[in-house]
């Protein structure tokens, strides 16, 4: 699995693509934020309680993360740039897109 898994991480096509999603979902976070809408108590109810969820996703995403990352030094593979950005925009992604979804979530229960 290891091996599969380092192989993608070093493809630099799906670095880009992986940048331009990063740019497409902070724009869609900026426009939820400055919608007037969301700008009232509740919406800042939501927004802070979405923060919260993602910040608890980033400290599982990033511990797992550290762990495979471990796993492959021990084991010999190259980590250089391409890795590390490629995780880092992973990471990035991810979460931003969690802090969507929940707002999302969070706005149908409330």
């Amino acid at each position: 699995m290891l091996p599969a898994l380092y192989n993608l991480i070093h493809n630099t096509y799906l670095f880009t693509i992986q940048s331009y999603i990063g740019l497409i979902v902070s724009l869609i976070l900026i426009v939820m934020i400055l919608l007037k809408r969301n700008r009232d108590e509740r919406g800042w109810k939501i927004f802070g309680k979405a923060s919260v969820i993602s910040f608890v996703y980033f400290f599982i995403i990033v511990n797992i993360i550290a762990n495979i990352t471990g796993t492959m030094w021990q084991q010999q593979y190259v980590i250089d740039y391409l890795f590390y950005g490629h995780i880092v925009q992973f990471i990035y992604n991810s979460f931003i897109t969690v802090e969507i979804i929940s707002v999302l979530i969070l706005k149908k229960i409330e």
